[in-house]
């Protein structure tokens, strides 16, 4: 529809162009505000605080400490799995065919994870932000739990199997 001089527009058209004209001002204003934001959110702290030659050895030493410790909690899952925690009350290979609790290994293992737990708090500082510090205590929580498990639970069949194949003569017949 072409506008012609005799005829002028309706108000209610032209009352929508200008809420129309405001709402892509608004949507545009919106969008820069937040480029804005954003950008010095970014820029701000590299400009202030830039990556320093010591943050990247404190970061390196995290990722070493942080080896350290889970080759730690490897180590003590198969020490506990082999039944190679030390145990006071089984010094000698042949004490191990009395049945055991379990305590001794127990009270090894939570000495283990004392610590274990002392050096890991103390990294705390050193690995601020790093999401595998936190993996990693995570990972020390399921190896606690699991090998309490281990011990309570499958260590005592190893040990009645290992006792019975001891004891077990060989097959009649052979």
């Amino acid at each position: 529809m072409t506008r012609t001089p005799e005829r002028p527009e309706p108000a209610s058209r032209r009352r929508a162009g200008r809420i129309g004209r405001r709402v892509a001002l608004g949507i545009y204003w919106l969008f820069m505000v937040y480029v804005a934001v954003v950008s010095f959110y970014s820029l701000i702290p590299q400009i202030f605080w830039p990556t320093t030659h010591e943050t990247l050895e404190e970061s390196a030493r995290c990722d070493a400490e942080l080896r350290v410790l889970v080759a730690q909690l490897r180590e003590h899952a198969a020490d506990v799995a082999a039944d190679r925690v030390p145990n006071a009350s089984a010094a000698d290979p042949a004490d191990r065919e009395a049945p055991r609790d379990g305590s001794d290994a127990a009270n090894a293992s939570t000495d283990f994870f004392r610590r274990w737990d002392d050096r890991y708090v103390a990294l705390a500082s050193r690995c601020e932000g790093d999401a595998r510090y936190d993996r990693v205590g995570t990972l020390r929580h399921r190896i606690d739990t699991t090998t309490r498990r281990f011990a309570r639970e499958d260590g005592r069949l190893f040990h009645e199997v290992e006792r019975s194949l001891r004891t077990a003569s060989p097959r009649e017949g052979s």
